[in-house]
């Protein structure tokens, strides 16, 4: 089995399937720019990754905010797809420990079933700079 071969037929771009498995390892609620991302996922150009991640915002996967003109930040929605997203993260480890046979599970990212259902529908981060962090995230708890 080839992953990226795999992950390349299922998404479009291998890069998709480890953007995401690197956005579902962030802590809930946490912003991060593009920036980071790249230094994350050094394997993938810079303008691959920046291409996945404005895909994703613009399918309800991440908010955004520009805090400071062109320093744009993402962070994840409480979109439902994401637990398609980690099923297809938890499914790719598995077939990568069964062809290794390793039995450890891999690097950090719970289960599926470990994943909050989304209760509510996706919210989107006001493409509007804040004034400061406390007041965005008190509207974006309750968006």
């Amino acid at each position: 089995m080839n992953p990226d071969r795999l992950a390349k037929e299922i998404f479009g771009k291998p890069a998709r399937l480890d953007l995401a498995r690197w956005i579902l390892a962030q802590p809930p609620g946490r912003f991060f720019p593009l920036g980071e991302v790249v230094d994350a996922l050094p394997r993938w150009e810079a303008s691959t990754v920046h291409s996945c991640l404005k895909q994703m915002v613009s399918h309800g996967l991440l908010g955004q905010v520009s805090p400071v003109r062109g320093r744009v930040q993402y962070r994840r929605t409480h979109s439902p797809l994401w637990q398609g997203y980690a099923g297809f993260v938890e499914g790719f480890a598995r077939l990568q420990r069964q062809a290794t046979g390793d039995a450890a599970p891999a690097g950090g990212l719970a289960r599926v079933s470990d994943l909050p259902v989304a209760a509510e529908p996706p919210h989107h981060v006001s493409s509007q700079p804040p004034r400061d962090t406390a007041r965005l995230d008190a509207r974006s708890d309750h968006a």
